[in-house]
């Protein structure tokens, strides 16, 4: 399984990735003084009522966002096209004839992407952290770096989400198919608020059904949320995200071992 994780790693080796970290620490030098997502969203009624600012918490900075959405967009353009690039140039077969089991090859693409996902966020956010200090002469708290590498356990749960779909899937689709779930999970997160304001008796009508939709969703806002760094809130989060990445793990587990790998080949 580490092997497999470690091959996968050593993608990073490749020209593609240094351009995509280039462009990655471009927007993190672009995007290192903006104000905390939080502020960004104060003059929007919805967001700001679940995302403003709570005292004694530590926000989560835009340029934290923007490294987020840069990772996991790379994380979907690789890990998509991972397994069904080796299912049809063979690959698969080589790695299934040594012993080493369907499952245990999962684990090790999930954890290889998985890594390549933390080694661009943590890059992007060194350069902001570095660009910070240049421009202003002093570096963020202790806590508020702490917040931001936090973010990291978004990951967990979105590349379990990519695994499934390229194991549903080929190349191309996988992509498509991760990129409209996860904007479908950031459109139904934002139903409770959306009922809430909706008048009594008509809320009380679309309330059940609509909500059978929510929860095939993971939320992905409970990660963006201003809270103490050290407390339950933390804990529950990470919690959540190891939850989420072992039903999506299992999904993709189930459909992986019942593939005809000889015949997509």
């Amino acid at each position: 399984m580490w092997t497999v994780t470690q091959l996968t790693f050593r993608k990073l080796k490749e020209p593609a990735f240094f351009l995509m970290l280039a462009f990655a620490l471009m927007a993190g030098y672009a995007v290192s003084e903006m104000d905390p997502v939080s502020d960004q969203v104060a003059g929007n009624a919805i967001l700001s009522h679940l995302l403003g600012r709570q005292p004694g918490s530590e926000p989560v900075l835009t340029s934290t966002f923007a490294a987020l959405l840069i990772s996991m967009l790379l994380a979907c353009f690789t890990g998509a096209v991972e397994i069904p690039r080796e299912i049809s140039g063979g690959q698969i077969q080589h790695w299934l004839s040594k012993p080493i089991s369907r499952s245990s090859y999962l684990l090790g693409k999930y954890f290889g992407i998985l890594l390549i996902c933390a080694a661009f966020f943590c890059a992007t956010e060194l350069s902001v952290i570095l660009c910070h200090y240049a421009r202003t002469g002093a570096f963020f708290s202790a806590k508020l770096i702490a917040r931001q590498f936090l973010m990291m356990s978004m990951f967990v749960p979105y590349t379990a989400v990519i695994l499934m779909f390229s194991c549903c899937a080929g190349d191309i689709a996988a992509i498509i198919f991760t990129l409209l779930y996860l904007l479908f999970s950031l459109l139904f997160n934002l139903i409770p608020i959306l009922i809430a304001m909706l008048p009594e008796g008509f809320a009380g009508e679309v309330e059940e059904s609509i909500f059978v939709l929510y929860y095939l969703f993971p939320n992905n806002l409970y990660f963006l949320l201003d809270f103490p760094l050290f407390g339950i809130v933390s804990g529950m989060l990470l919690l959540y995200s190891v939850s989420i990445a072992a039903i999506f793990l299992l999904i993709a587990d189930y459909q992986f071992r019942h593939m005809d790998l000889s015949k997509r080949g």
